[in-house]
């Protein structure tokens, strides 16, 4: 090899370092608080320190190892979470259908869709029901997470047809309902499913008919437009490669 070529190649894998080192950025990352497990799983070490796992942990961990990029989880409320995505003091909230927010101040922008959620309705054993309309709950206490809307039902919902009940978490929404304070919740899914697993006093309650079907994406701050290329190209690696479908598998 010339000196030449060799001066030319050590000047290309400066560029290379040079240019990833420049893209690569630190980003954070909304975890909801309480947390919506297996979303969102916040537990404490023996030295007092919390710990966030998950599914969105172990995405964004792997999602990092991709493109090189450090994701932050934050945990806040969904509704402060919210107000800092709109100043722009949180930079992700993942998991999100943009019909969801979009009454927001701030729209934001929007990865690839990776993965189509489940929303259904919970009784407690006994008082379970067929939910085929909205009809079918007039007259009804609904608890659901605030932030979190539902295009089938938002009509009655805003006639009061249908009491909605808001609150900051699944959880929190699942002991109201324990406590006869509300009917029925709208819930996730897999978040039940994952409950109902780990918590025998939900052995009470049971799981109805979807009320929602949707596919969520990362929700990303318009300030941080140079992560989305970057985050769709992870996003599709790890749908083609069954990664994302590996990890939600580790929470069921």
């Amino acid at each position: 090899m010339t000196i030449n070529r060799k001066i030319n190649l050590c000047f290309f894998n400066i560029l290379l370092i040079t240019s990833w080192s420049v893209i690569a950025n630190t980003y954070k990352v909304v975890s909801y608080d309480p947390a919506n497990p297996p979303h969102n799983i916040s537990t404490i070490d023996q030295q007092g320190n919390t710990k966030i796992s998950g599914i969105f942990a172990d995405m964004f961990l792997q999602i990092g190892e991709i493109t090189g990029d450090t994701f932050i989880m934050v945990k806040m409320p969904a509704a402060r979470a919210m107000l800092e995505f709109d100043l722009g003091r949180v930079d992700i909230e993942p998991g999100i259908n943009p019909v969801w927010r979009s009454n927001s101040k701030e729209i934001g922008l929007y990865s690839i869709a990776y993965e189509r959620v489940e929303e259904v309705i919970v009784f407690r054993a006994g008082d379970q029901f067929d939910v085929k309309t909205p009809k079918d709950l007039f007259g009804h206490k609904v608890g659901i997470v605030r932030g979190f809307i539902y295009p089938r039902f938002e009509s009655s919902f805003a006639k009061d047809e249908i009491n909605r009940i808001l609150n900051k978490s699944e959880s929190l929404l699942i002991k109201q309902l324990l406590a006869e304070r509300i009917d029925q919740i709208f819930i996730s899914k897999s978040s039940i499913e994952y409950m109902k697993r780990h918590l025998p006093a939900l052995n009470d309650i049971v799981v109805g008919d979807v009320v929602s079907s949707v596919e969520v994406m990362m929700r990303v701050h318009p300030t941080k437009l140079e992560l989305i290329p970057r985050l769709n190209k992870a996003l599709q690696q790890m749908i083609n490669d069954k990664s994302i479908e590996k990890i939600i598998a580790k929470y069921q």
